[in-house]
């Protein structure tokens, strides 16, 4: 593959996420005219001027692609699962709130049984 044929794909799979992003803005129309496969044409349009009123051009295929990919979640986050490992992961990235204290503490206790048995 080209580095322009690769642009290219990366310019339309952008295009497709802003078109994802922008339907997910406007839930209401997303709402509407989604509930109903004969209104893809509706939304179609109402995108097209959308994104003509930004002075976008956009072609057809381009919001097909958005429209499905929106309905699929293609570009949709879901958080993972609170298992063991993520809890673990997480107290790992926090250990610069708990790691100090802790060690502050478990080297006092120590102090004090080596203190209390050297007496």
């Amino acid at each position: 593959m080209s580095t322009q044929e690769a642009d290219k794909s990366i310019d339309d799979l952008m295009m497709a996420m802003d078109i994802v992003d922008t339907l997910r803005r406007d839930r209401l129309v997303v709402q509407k005219e989604l509930t109903l496969e004969t209104k893809d044409d509706q939304l179609l349009e109402r995108l097209k001027s959308m994104y003509g009123t930004q002075g976008i051009e956009v072609s057809d295929e381009m919001l097909k692609e958005g429209i499905k990919a929106m309905r699929e979640d293609r570009f949709a986050y879901t958080p993972t699962a609170s298992t063991l490992a993520h809890k673990i992961a997480k107290l790992y990235v926090k250990r610069d709130k708990w790691l100090k204290p802790t060690l502050i503490v478990i080297t006092a206790i120590l102090a004090i049984i080596i203190f209390i048995n050297v007496t």
